[in-house]
């Protein structure tokens, strides 16, 4: 994120280069393209850390609005600061009357188990609260590997509708944008996915493709390569 590379170089001071990397997955994760949609299932999934401000509640109320064909998976674990926050989810799924189509599969261990778990999935979940003080939370783009974990493995893109996260990922042609904290904003995206399969799956190609061609750990970290190597020469020599 270009904001936290200014801000990184500010802090340093001296005048000091920073170069800004995206978050990026490598080419060798990028998985093969999806099969058709059917249009009556739709497998979302919300992998990271299971707070509040990346999975509210509403995601929730809106999958109680939507067919028994929409489900959830939900891999991650909980942060120090949100303590049973799984098992508020959990009671609510229940009182909703989802618990059947929400699962919970907490932290996997190694990444290719994760991203083979994506490619089981449709839609990717990446939303950020509208509203918020944390500058962490307001940097997200480029430094969130979600949407470009989710995209290398052909997924659509549900993301929060922030200026950013619309020039980075719905003007493109990858994501739909919701207000997070609105549960008939997530429905009514969800829902456009579930009825127009042919197009759901050409957003997750056409992100997939760019994840092959430019947003990829290689292409991403080429300007730093030569610096690197540079260096390392020259430490050699001397």
């Amino acid at each position: 994120n270009e904001q936290r590379a200014r801000r990184f170089a500010q802090e340093i001071g001296n005048g000091v280069h920073v170069d800004c990397v995206w978050n990026c997955p490598a080419r060798s994760e990028v998985s093969d393209a999806r099969p058709p949609l059917d249009g009556v299932t739709l497998r979302i999934l919300y992998h990271g850390s299971i707070v509040p401000a990346r999975l509210p509640t509403t995601v929730l109320m809106a999958l109680s609005m939507l067919p028994k064909g929409v489900r959830l998976r939900i891999v991650g674990y909980e942060t120090i600061g949100h303590k049973g926050y799984v098992r508020q989810l959990q009671e609510l799924a229940a009182q909703l009357g989802i618990a059947g189509r929400v699962e919970f599969l907490g932290p996997v261990p190694q990444r290719e188990e994760l991203l083979a778990l994506c490619r089981q999935c449709d839609v990717g979940l990446s939303l950020m609260p509208k509203q918020s003080l944390d500058n962490n939370e307001q940097t997200m783009t480029g430094a969130s590997n979600k949407p470009f974990d989710y995209l290398a493995c052909g997924l659509a893109l549900l993301v929060s509708d922030l200026p950013d996260w619309r020039v980075l990922f719905v003007d493109g042609g990858y994501a739909l944008a919701v207000d997070p904290a609105d549960p008939h904003s997530i429905a009514t995206a969800v829902r456009w996915l579930l009825e127009h399969p042919a197009e759901s799956r050409a957003m997750g190609e056409r992100g997939r493709q760019r994840i092959l061609r430019e947003w990829n750990y290689e292409e991403q970290f080429a300007p730093v390569l030569p610096r690197l190597t540079e260096k390392s020469s020259h430490a050699r020599c001397s």
